[in-house]
């Protein structure tokens, strides 16, 4: 499984919510990982 490591500025916890929500969509809809194996931290 591909680790893959993201770095930016102050997010507010909404901003971060967004990104990690969209970034799960798009992951899973590239790779064909459904959404539920994709673990994020913040």
């Amino acid at each position: 499984m591909p680790v893959i490591t993201m770095e930016v500025g102050k997010l507010s916890k909404e901003q971060k919510k967004d990104l990690i929500k969209g970034f799960t969509e798009v992951a899973s809809e590239i790779t064909g990982i459904d959404k539920k194996f994709i673990i994020s931290y913040s």
